[in-house]
């Protein structure tokens, strides 16, 4: 029971890829990418939430309308979790951490990769990888109060600001959806940008102390005890339809 660190986001959407790095951008590398973007190519119109390329690749038109000057990008790809790659999880998780560190929050411990194992051989360890199959963020859902619970969302830093994040998610909520859920819950800082403001924006809603269940509701007091509130958390949830 940490707070999922989202990795920036429009993070919903495209079945093309928005992992770009400033090298694959190069003008020698934009013949030979992956997937076409959107399906559209160079300059077609695309809508922020969609579209969150960054790296010089957005202008934003008059009209708010986002147009990507690259035809194709590359597709990461988004599948479990293999038991040999938990611990570059957890180094994955430190570095993402790291963002907490200059507002002040210092004592972010990763967890221990052997906590990671029981989720992962029950599949819910989702792992986003490059084309060479090198792990750059990672969700994991734990079953709290008969319910899937973001434990932890994580990216790269360097791969951070692309949508990715948004991607797990989309990856987990249909890994529940797929298992029958129609809800998922996660416990995360109120007012950190990247963390309470940001899931609001992409649906999820505040779930009042009043209205926690009884795992939920333990699960706060032991992050408590742990001295996670150094700022304001909260529970969120988020119905899938």
């Amino acid at each position: 029971g940490r707070r999922p660190t989202p990795a920036a986001r429009s993070r919903n959407g495209a079945s093309a890829s928005d992992l770009v790095s400033p090298e694959v951008l190069s003008a020698g590398h934009r013949d030979r990418l992956g997937v076409p973007h959107q399906r559209r190519g160079a300059g077609s119109a695309c809508h922020s939430r969609v579209c969150s390329l960054a790296h010089r690749v957005l202008q934003e038109a008059p009209t708010g309308v986002w147009r990507c000057e690259v035809g194709i990008v590359p597709g990461p790809v988004i599948r479990p979790a293999r038991e040999d790659e938990l611990r570059e999880l957890g180094v994955i998780e430190q570095e993402a951490d790291a963002l907490f560190v200059e507002i002040g929050m210092n004592d972010m411990a990763a967890a221990d990769p052997e906590t990671l194992l029981p989720a992962q051989r029950a599949g819910r360890v989702l792992v986003a990888v490059t084309r060479a199959d090198e792990p750059v963020g990672f969700v994991r859902l734990e079953i709290v109060d008969s319910t899937p619970h973001v434990e932890q969302v994580s990216v790269l830093p360097g791969y951070a600001g692309h949508g990715l994040g948004s991607r797990l998610l989309d990856a987990a909520e249909e890994w529940a959806r797929k298992r029958g859920y129609r809800r998922m819950t996660l416990i995360t800082y109120r007012d950190v940008p990247w963390n309470g403001p940001w899931y609001r924006r992409i649906g999820w809603e505040v779930v009042e102390e009043d209205r926690l269940m009884p795992e939920l509701r333990a699960l706060r007091k032991r992050e408590r005890v742990a001295g996670l509130d150094v700022c304001p958390r909260q529970v969120m949830e988020k119905h899938l339809g």
